[in-house]
């Protein structure tokens, strides 16, 4: 019989390599992710333990390397304490402040620190930025790199000065360029916070072949954070990098790659669509997740499509893909942490559109279908400008210069009018947001709001009016402003005036209210228009989605409670 050995590379980084007869290499391509190494006549592969058991299942009776089973059997030892971990065993902690965490905080905590490179995917409002927190102080990090979203700066700050006060914090502020430049040459150690758009870089007008182009500008603060020797890189949000294409996520990834240790926090790890998945896989253990098409044809349907590869959103083998993601993945819901939530609600709300409303959006509509029957190749862009501006129609006509009455901002005055609990509100739009909030205080109700284009003072403010004025009973915000890290749990009720596509972040914001610290039961009101094709097509588009999530996800938290 043909002997195959699975020993070591010769040279560093050491890759586990599989020698064999030419004959034998079929069995050992059918692994995936080896390629041939010249110098050493064999196949290497990643030094990851579902790799090395991947090999040994596809390769019955090779030799091993004693020094390969050793590590095997360390790297197998590491992940049972991930899982007893996960189950509850207890941590134990020494950092200043661990001893007012709850049990289920000292788990992730106990998590972070084992597996090193992860997601916390905790349900939204756990309190996953005091774990992560927490974790590098109990580890003494001396560099933490922390990359949230805009919005999202200030709440890491006043965290870190709250659990760790003795540490230095610095924040990536400023007006203007060189003020940024400033505040990073200050840096020395502690905890470092930026926006997701500083750790990307940017484009700039530059004279390419005689021509002005747009080109990626030669230095940006990418290349200065890319210097510091980071402890911990923490990507808060980080289904913000699903996309592997786009320039923040290959950004971003650069600068968790580097790190030892890198932490991915957030309360969606599946948005919408397998590939995703492997965004975040690929970033945690490049080494083994190297192909991206192996990983999107192992786990979804992909075929040949008339442009390219087509992938279809849901899960072809959801339960092995639950598998793939459990080393690198620990998550808990509110419900199974504090069984005592109160109750969320769902009510929605069909209405329907008066004739001058429902005329403009039918109008619009056919003008989008007949452009679509009449060109074989449509632009993407366009269909979606018209579906936006459907959309926008259905919560008010204003919204693209009619006068027409909307039967969503009147139901919206009404419902206000008729309640004394606090609410917020959530569009897409932020012109619908100040439209709405016009309409309110015209009928003399208390509100505020805040969008993307306010400044960091103004949403502060309007957060605390909702909190603590009695006069303010209702805040307005878009769903990208407002709908992530937030608190809003003054209030007990959640109105959408439109949703989004996707409905992990209509999640998002319904939990900026519904989440641990809420007293009262949460209500949930979807406004649809009744008579709105676009609006129908969004309720279709989540219900479709959402079926991905349940089958990797939530099925898996679903067996947890129940015992199965």
């Amino acid at each position: 019989m043909a002997t195959i050995d699975i020993t070591w590379t010769s040279r560093k980084p050491r890759r586990l390599l599989v020698k064999c007869p030419r004959s034998e290499n079929a069995r050992v391509k059918r692994v995936g992710g080896g390629r041939f190494n010249k110098r050493d006549r064999g196949w290497t592969f990643s030094p990851d333990l579902g790799v090395y058991e991947d090999l040994t299942r596809a390769l019955p009776g090779a030799y091993v390397d004693p020094d390969v089973h050793a590590w095997y059997e360390r790297a197998k030892a590491h992940r049972q304490e991930l899982e007893h971990i996960r189950e509850g065993t207890p941590v134990t902690l020494t950092c200043k402040n661990q001893q007012y965490l709850y049990p289920f905080q000292r788990t992730g905590v106990g998590f972070l620190l084992k597996a090193r490179r992860t997601i916390l995917g905790d349900d939204m409002g756990l309190g996953k930025t005091v774990e992560a927190i927490i974790t590098a102080e109990e580890m003494r990090a001396n560099k933490v790199l922390i990359i949230a979203p805009n919005n999202l700066k200030h709440h890491w700050y006043d965290e870190i000065r709250k659990w760790a006060p003795d540490r230095r914090v610095l924040s990536l502020v400023g007006s203007t360029r060189k003020k940024r430049t400033e505040v990073l040459n200050q840096y020395v150690d502690g905890y470092f916070i930026i926006h997701y758009e500083a750790a990307r870089r940017g484009k700039q007008m530059k004279k390419v072949d005689g021509k002005k182009r747009m080109v990626l500008r030669d230095h940006d603060y990418i290349d200065e954070l890319l210097k510091q020797d980071w402890d911990v890189v923490i990507v808060d949000e980080a289904h913000n990098i699903k996309n592997r294409k786009t320039q923040q996520s290959q950004d971003v990834s650069r600068l968790a790659k580097k790190a030892p240790n890198a932490w991915f926090l957030t309360g969606t790890p599946i948005m919408n669509r397998v590939p995703e998945v492997w965004s975040l896989l690929h970033v945690i253990n490049p080494d083994r997740y190297t192909s991206f098409w192996s990983f999107v044809k192992k786990y979804a349907n992909a075929h040949p499509g008339r442009f390219g590869w087509v992938i279809d959103d849901h899960a072809s083998n959801p339960d092995a893909l639950r598998e793939e993601i459990a080393p690198y993945f620990i998550r808990r819901e509110k419900e199974e942490v504090f069984p005592d939530m109160p109750e969320k609600t769902r009510q929605k709300i069909w209405l329907e559109m008066g004739s001058k409303q429902a005329r403009l959006h039918d109008q619009m509509w056919e003008e989008l279908m007949a452009e679509i029957s009449d060109q074989e190749i449509l632009v993407a862009p366009i269909v979606l400008s018209k579906i936006m501006r459907c959309r926008q129609i259905a919560i008010s006509p204003e919204l693209v210069g009619s006068d027409a009455p909307s039967v969503k901002l009147e139901a919206l005055v009404e419902f206000v009018q008729s309640t004394d609990e606090k609410i917020v509100v959530f569009s897409q739009f932020a012109e619908a947001i100040s439209l709405a909030a016009r309409e309110l205080r015209a009928a003399g109700a208390g509100c505020t709001y805040f969008t993307g284009a306010s400044s960091d003072e103004e949403q502060s403010e309007a957060i605390s009016a909702l909190n603590t004025d009695p006069e303010t009973q209702v805040l307005l915000t878009t769903l990208k402003a407002g709908g992530e890290g937030l608190d809003f749990t003054a209030a007990s009720v959640v109105i959408l005036l439109d949703k989004h596509w996707t409905p992990a972040t209509n999640k998002q914001a319904e939990d900026r209210v519904h989440r641990h610290g809420q007293t009262k039961p949460v209500t949930v009101i979807e406004l649809i228009a009744l008579n709105s094709e676009a609006d129908r097509l969004i309720e279709d588009t989540n219900k479709h989605k959402k079926r991905l999530v349940d089958a990797v996800i939530e099925r898996r938290d679903a067996r947890a409670k129940s015992g199965r």
